[in-house]
């Protein structure tokens, strides 16, 4: 007679869907980190088109270069503005998952507990019965029936010549 936990389909489930929301987390972290590498490179580039322009007013120049560069440059902010759209877009989710995670996290923790309560529970029940069945085997040999004080037929001495 082993323990056996109620609510383990349960928690076992809980678990998983913990595991599905941190693998989500992962994964919107990765995206994250992706579009922050991104931004990091577009800005980057931007800066040295920023500095090609600076270079471009000091000597002569070609109004086809200012154009191509102010398309460039124009292009680069408008992308800057996306990927700036998609990090706050991406954190934003990723705050929501992480707040699944957490509540996730919980719930299956509070089952843990409760699975680790009633598993304590049960060992002090057998160890009960164990101490209740023990004390009976060590009153035997002192019980005495109800008539006459004779010992009990069961706790006879079985050495004892017969009478």
């Amino acid at each position: 007679m082993g323990f056996r936990f109620r609510f383990e389909r349960l928690l076992r489930y809980r678990e998983q869907m913990e595991r599905e929301t941190l693998r989500e987390m992962a994964e919107l972290q990765r995206r994250r980190e992706g579009i922050l590498q991104d931004l990091c490179r577009l800005r980057g580039r931007l800066q040295k088109v920023g500095a090609q322009w600076t270079s471009l007013e000091s000597s002569e120049v070609k109004v086809e270069d200012l154009r191509r560069l102010q398309w460039v440059m124009t292009s680069l902010r408008g992308e800057i503005r996306v990927l700036n759209q998609s990090l706050v877009e991406c954190e934003s989710h990723l705050q929501e998952v992480r707040s699944i995670w957490l509540r996730r996290r919980r719930d299956r923790r509070i089952l843990e507990l409760l699975k680790e309560r009633q598993r304590e529970e049960f060992i002090r029940s057998l160890v009960r019965a164990e101490t209740r069945h023990l004390d009976e085997i060590a009153l035997r040999p002192f019980a005495t029936s109800a008539m006459g004080g004779t010992p009990c037929p069961e706790t006879k001495d079985v050495d004892a010549p017969p009478s």
